[in-house]
């Protein structure tokens, strides 16, 4: 286990994260390219979508059952347009512009006790420019692919144990 060097909660800028994109496709193996960074990101959102059924059976008195039928993560970022960066260039100019396997990418979060977790998923340019003062934004998302992904690996990771 990571020692930590600190205690207690932390803040969001304590998170560090690198995109690898896909490079090839080889008999269903893939391999994803360097990795790199992008300047000017203020946020970094980790949403998790819970589909959730309710239905009211008739002998239950009135109250809701549930069960979980899907689950969705989406890795939400925004931040500043910086034509200086080569990350922030890739996501504004390359993303924007690409459609298929060409967004898909690798993304690789780091949290602050030291833990990666590597996501496939596909990149989705979600904003651009702004209003008339506004500093040029940059928004995009990460949607992840369950197929490809480890989920006791990330629920290991969001999910505290015990001690």
């Amino acid at each position: 286990m990571p020692t930590l060097d600190f205690v207690g909660v932390v803040p969001v800028n304590k998170f560090s994260f690198t995109i690898a994109p896909l490079a090839s496709v080889t008999g269903g193996e893939k391999t994803y390219g360097t990795a790199f960074t992008v300047s000017d990101v203020e946020n970094l959102d980790i949403a998790i979508d819970n589909g959730i059924e309710e239905w009211y059976a008739l002998g239950e008195d009135g109250w809701v059952n549930r069960l979980m039928t899907a689950r969705s993560i989406t890795v939400n970022m925004s931040g500043k347009r910086n034509y200086a960066d080569t990350g922030n260039n890739t996501i504004g100019q390359d993303y924007f512009l690409d459609v298929g396997l060409a967004n898909e990418v690798k993304l690789t979060i780091t949290f602050p006790n030291s833990d990666t977790l590597a996501i496939p998923g596909v990149l989705n340019v979600t904003g651009l420019a702004g209003g008339a003062t506004d500093v040029d934004k940059l928004e995009f998302e990460i949607q992840i692919w369950y197929h490809y992904f480890d989920v006791a690996e990330f629920w290991a990771l969001v999910r505290p144990v015990a001690s």
